[in-house]
């Protein structure tokens, strides 16, 4: 996989196997760790597995909350639809 669509792409994919719970329990924080690093080598798609990982993770703390919502709002800022549909959800208007 990760000589197909690289190192990160890899990431991010193992993020959302471990989100899922595919191939045994569903692990957030492990989630989190591998999109995180994804993301944070320039992975744009990366971010969304990050969001919705750090957010439904009761294990993530208030400041990784926070900075998970300031980059769900810059994928909106960006035009991402799925992010603009995550917001509107969390605000309760969709």
């Amino acid at each position: 996989m990760a000589a197909e669509g690289g190192l990160d792409k890899a990431r991010t994919n193992l993020a959302n196997m471990l989100m899922q719970g595919e191939g045994g329990p569903q692990d957030l924080a492990g989630a989190r760790r591998w999109s995180k690093l994804a993301l944070d080598n320039g992975d744009r798609t990366a971010a969304m597995s990050y969001i919705v990982a750090t957010l439904t993770d009761s294990s993530a703390d208030q400041r990784e909350k926070q900075e998970a919502l300031a980059i769900l709002k810059l994928e909106v800022r960006n035009g991402n639809p799925r992010a603009l549909a995550l917001l509107q959800r969390l605000k309760g208007d969709g």
